[in-house]
């Protein structure tokens, strides 16, 4: 079968060279074959009503069946692939070989492509082909445009260095404390205490910037409290990502100082999901999770959040801080996994402070109406624009100040 939706159109990259050297066809290239989720119709009707389900009736019932996972393992490990083991959840068989070898084995032409960050990457530029006999089961294949990452929201990029640096300095004009007071949590007694919370990066927050803010705004917490978990061992990113992490800590961990934190060091889906369904066995106060990079709405990753959802466990990510990312479009683009119909997606507003508080719409929150994902059952009914497909965000909470700019999502 013939992958044709696994490839983006290429008409809006450029493409560098189609010829690579030998040493590009040599490199690495990590890819996953997606499965499909059984009745995944029936376990999204089940978590909108707020079903909690075991692991093992999801094993049974609506994770793929480990005969069709080892069938597609089995076939990609035959041709000379290293494949992965089969984790909880079986939905991808994560493969890895040679950028040549993988081309062969998946019948595909590379090309080297110019990515929106500026830097080259070996891309597919035609469809991979796999086992007709796989069709009643195979969802997806991902991996082979690496170009094609999620990205971290604008703010980070802005203020990444500057406007983090002047606020250790001078104090920015929103403090935690002020958040609790505007929303009328300062006096509840409420901290966090026996909630553990993740959150997901591609990069390690700078121990001294955390305790740094911490002392700043005397926020009584302990680095013992920060757990880092690198489910595949991934190589530590250096970049706006990595800004965007280190805000999360700082302003979740001010606002919840009792709580314990889990960062995990992925933001793909099939890496972390399954790493954090295993970690509930034993830390069963994981309950909510936090996630602020954005990318393309794809079906095999939705997979992985209704998984997630199944368990109890609510997802909250970032709508963007992209807005319309693209004029020329007539259609709002949305950023995922905030419009998966199992996340709860958070857009940003503006908290003004000239005489009384308010909050105003931020120009550039993220938001809009999914492309893929059909509107839900809690998301109909009176005040709610017509239309048949998933809207964002949901809630929305300030994310900027009007007196100094700084972000705080």
């Amino acid at each position: 079968v013939v992958m044709t939706e696994c490839i983006a159109k290429l008409d809006t990259a450029i493409i560098v060279d189609t010829q690579l050297t030998p040493e590009e066809l040599a490199a690495p290239l990590p890819f996953q074959v997606a499965l499909k989720m059984r009745n995944l119709d029936e376990l999204r009707a089940r978590i909108y009503k707020g079903e909690i389900i075991s692991q093992k009736e999801m094993a049974e019932k609506y994770y793929p069946t480990p005969e069709h996972f080892q069938q597609v393992a089995d076939w990609l490990g035959g041709t000379g692939l290293k494949v992965q083991p089969a984790d909880l959840t079986r939905l991808s068989v994560a493969a890895t070989g040679s950028a040549a070898k993988v081309a062969q084995v998946l019948q595909i032409d590379f090309a080297r492509v110019l990515g929106r960050d500026g830097r080259e990457y070996t891309s597919a530029s035609t469809a991979p082909s796999l086992p007709q006999a796989w069709s009643p089961f195979l969802l997806s294949v991902s991996g082979l445009q690496p170009q094609l990452r999620a990205r971290a929201p604008r703010s980070s990029v802005a203020m990444a260095e500057a406007d983090e640096a002047a606020a250790l300095v001078s104090g920015p004009a929103l403090t935690p404390k002020a958040v609790l007071q505007y929303y009328g949590a300062a006096g509840l007694g409420l901290d966090g205490t026996g909630q553990t919370i993740a959150l997901l990066g591609t990069g390690i927050p700078a121990q001294s910037d955390v305790t740094a803010f911490w002392s700043t705004f005397g926020i009584t917490q302990s680095w013992a409290n920060i757990t880092l978990i690198n489910p595949w061992g991934n190589q530590t990113q250096i970049n706006e990502a990595t800004a965007e992490i280190s805000m999360d800590l700082e302003w979740a961990s001010a606002l919840a100082p009792g709580a314990k934190f889990r960062l995990y060091h992925s933001i793909d889906a099939w890496q972390f999901v399954p790493a954090i369904l295993s970690d509930l066995a034993t830390i069963p106060s994981l309950k909510q999770i936090s996630f602020s990079i954005g990318g393309t709405e794809t079906q095999s990753d939705s997979q992985y959040y209704a998984a997630l959802a199944a368990a109890g466990v609510t997802f909250f990510s970032a709508s963007g801080d992209w807005g319309q990312d693209d004029l020329t479009q007539t259609k709002i683009g949305v950023d995922f996994p905030s419009s998966d119909p199992c996340v709860t997606a958070v857009g940003g507003t503006n908290l003004r402070g000239d005489l009384t508080p308010h909050e105003l719409g931020w120009g550039v929150s993220g938001g809009g109406t999914s492309a893929v994902f059909a509107r839900p059952s809690w998301q109909v009914g009176a005040g709610l624009p017509v239309g048949t497909m998933r809207m964002v965000p949901d809630v929305a909470a300030v994310a900027e100040s009007d007196d100094r700019g700084l972000y705080c999502n």
